[in-house]
């Protein structure tokens, strides 16, 4: 939300700032349902680096969401994919050859089971991020940031129906304070300087459109008017009521 502010000027207003407090306000309530309901007596040797890992992980995750709303605004939607694309697979090929390439080799790749998942697993990222860009084109990084905190509803649905999970009926309540919070943000649009500068250059092409217009029902006029001018001046015995009234006589009499 800071970010989305200081980089694409967005004017939020009471509602989205409510919003995004009871939208933190249920995230932290997941969180400590999480160590009431299930304390542990094993404490992690290294748990301050873990929890500054993940703040760090979630501020750098919101950092690309800003980077890919900024992306999608002033470059397009195709540019951002194709860009994502090429810069992601040699991202991702030099940290999986350093990183992980030993784990991969104790993979049983005959089993279809392990096949079948690393397929879908590629079709999910595919999809996720092929629809990302149009989601934060309509709406924005902090909605889209903001909604990825309801996903715990799947891991609730999930823990569930198949690992037969017993949850405790605050993380429901912290679960309903995140929608509440998501709804609250969501009632009123947010403007960027992208926005608005699309709409002065929107209005600029009408007002230009209009005149043009106006210009050119002027100069039709002016046409018409000076062809009128020239017949009246190629024929001025047509135009003067004497001639007129003479060639009415004449014609009178003839029929005499």
């Amino acid at each position: 939300m800071l970010l989305s502010w200081m980089v694409l000027k967005v004017r939020f207003q009471a509602t989205h700032i409510c919003g995004v407090l009871l939208c933190i306000a249920g995230g932290g309530g997941l969180v400590a349902v999480d160590s009431f309901a299930n304390p542990s007596q094993d404490t992690a040797p290294r748990q301050w680096q873990g929890d500054i890992m993940t703040i760090g992980g979630a501020a750098l995750y919101g950092v690309s969401n800003v980077a890919q709303e900024v992306t999608v605004r002033s470059h397009g939607m195709v540019e951002f994919l194709g860009m994502i694309g090429l810069f992601g697979s040699f991202i991702n090929g030099v940290q999986f050859a350093i990183l992980e390439h030993h784990e991969v080799r104790g993979i049983d790749f005959s089993s279809y089971h392990i096949d079948l998942l690393l397929v879908s697993f590629v079709l999910c990222q595919f999809a996720l991020y092929s629809s990302m860009p149009v989601v934060i084109k309509y709406t924005s990084a902090t909605s889209v940031n903001l909604s990825i905190l309801s996903t715990n509803f799947y891991v609730l649905l999930f823990g569930l129906l198949l690992f037969k999970y017993q949850f405790h009926v605050l993380y429901f309540v912290a679960f309903a304070v995140i929608v509440v919070g998501l709804i609250i943000y969501s009632v009123r649009p947010t403007a960027t300087s992208f926005e608005t500068c699309e709409n002065e250059e929107t209005a600029d092409r009408r007002t230009t459109t209009k005149q043009t217009e106006e210009k050119e029902k002027l100069l039709d006029k002016q046409v018409l008017g000076d062809e009128r001018t020239q017949q009246g001046d190629s024929n001025p015995e047509s135009s003067n009521p004497e001639s007129i009234q003479g060639e009415a006589e004449g014609a009178l009499c003839g029929g005499r």
